[in-house]
């Protein structure tokens, strides 16, 4: 699922069902995200995600850019 607002990666977090290691949050590099209908610096979008994340039990484990993508990848804290 291609994310474009931090609503929704912050719903697709909450909602996930299994493994943190199973998940990956596909964010573009070529756009930011948006919050509240306004754009957003990633760093900022990202800061307000890894709150969710941590909430979770989660917590990050790297990254990788593929095809004009960042894949955001977890694990158990």
């Amino acid at each position: 699922m291609t994310i474009s607002t931090v609503e929704e990666a912050i719903e697709s977090i909450e909602t996930f069902v299994g493994k943190p290691e199973e998940f990956s949050l596909q964010i573009p590099l070529v756009s930011s995200l948006t919050f509240r209908n306004k754009q957003m610096n990633l760093n900022f979008a990202m800061a307000l995600i890894t709150d969710t994340v941590l909430k979770k039990g989660w917590m990050p484990n790297g990254y990788e850019d593929k095809d004009d993508f960042r894949h955001y990848k977890y694990k158990q804290l």
